[in-house]
């Protein structure tokens, strides 16, 4: 697990810009880069130890051009921003613990902090991660998700029932 969240090799997607209480936009790097990324991906911005996991919800072109340009070309220079919504903390393993996944987002980032995309291999670990609290007979396959179809999308399959009732039922 501690492997597949090193980015060291791994070109990041962009950098922070902006840093609100329910949202992160990022800049991407390369404007190309928008072609790696859409909505509803997940992203991973390390923290410290940790890492920040977000969801992709706006990919969005701001266009550069000169004052002169009218109608601005489709070629002219563009940056691509992408918006975050922060949905919880990703905790790798530590002195031999298994990692864990938190909801909620306590750790932020500052402004000029990096993004990674999570694809693939990341994307699986990552998921099974969040889906460790669930035992595997109770886990609810609902799908695969579409930016990596080896990861399965899980829900707990347990019925919520409050504890009053399990009690005196």
């Amino acid at each position: 697990m501690k492997d597949l969240l090193d980015f060291a090799n791994v070109p990041g997607l962009g950098t922070v810009i902006r840093v609100d209480p329910r949202r992160i936009d990022v800049a991407l790097l390369e404007p190309a880069f928008g072609t790696r990324v859409t909505m509803d991906d997940l992203v991973a911005l390390p923290i410290g130890d940790a890492f920040l996991i977000g969801l992709v919800e706006v990919v969005l072109e701001r266009t550069v051009r000169a004052a002169t340009e009218q109608p601005p070309r489709h070629d002219a220079s563009a940056d691509v921003i992408v918006r975050i919504m922060p949905i919880g903390t990703l905790y790798p393993s530590r002195d031999g613990s298994a990692p864990s996944f938190q909801r909620g987002a306590t750790p932020r980032p500052r402004l000029g902090d990096a993004c990674y995309l999570l694809d693939g291999e990341r994307l699986r670990a990552f998921m099974s991660v969040a889906a460790g609290g669930v035992s595997q007979e109770k886990q609810l396959v609902l799908g695969r998700y579409l930016a990596e179809h080896g990861a399965a999308a899980i829900a707990d399959g347990q019925p919520h029932v409050p504890a009053a009732r399990r009690a005196a039922g």
